[in-house]
């Protein structure tokens, strides 16, 4: 069994445009429906496009420790977004099932450096990518928000989180 090394072969480049398909589809695909999570807002607001490095400094050293990069990534993403307000929600969303998408790519890609089959790389960054314990995406995605703990069904298999938010779901 021949691994990942240098130039991917077909049958990892489809495994690649699958996954990468996958997530887009499912957390991106509503991305202009959604709402906002819990401390979106807060980011919003303490964030706009014109701050000073100074008070993104002090943004960063006033959030939770351990967190501070937090303020940093969310400033970045509001550039690429073009902005901080409500009207930049849906690019934030895509932007962020971007990057869902890459850390799939990337836990492929990471497994496939090893001996590890196309196959079984694929099935397990597939199991990454949809029944790990959800970020918020896998809510946000379907437009609710997973700050509710009625939505929270416990650490089971994230398929039933997902059927459960389907059926609650924003129409």
């Amino acid at each position: 069994m021949k691994h990942f090394r240098g130039t991917p072969r077909t049958a990892d480049l489809v495994a690649l445009s699958l996954l990468a398909g996958a997530v887009l589809l499912v957390f991106g695909s509503r991305s202009a429906a959604l709402g906002f999570y819990a401390d979106d807002t807060g980011f919003m607001t303490q964030l706009p496009p014109g701050i000073t490095l100074t008070a993104l400094l002090d943004a960063m050293r006033g959030y939770v420790t351990g967190r501070n990069l937090h303020m940093l990534w969310q400033y970045l993403i509001f550039l690429m977004a073009g902005g901080s307000t409500v009207d930049q929600l849906p690019a934030l969303h895509a932007i962020q099932a971007f990057f869902d998408a890459l850390n799939v790519v990337l836990v492929y890609g990471l497994l496939r450096s090893w001996p590890v089959s196309v196959f079984t790389s694929l099935t397990a960054a597939a199991l990454f990518a949809f029944f790990r314990k959800p970020s918020g995406n896998a809510f946000l995605a379907l437009g609710v928000a997973d700050e509710h703990p009625q939505h929270d069904l416990g650490p089971g298999p994230r398929n039933w989180r997902l059927a459960h938010s389907a059926v609650c779901a924003k129409r």
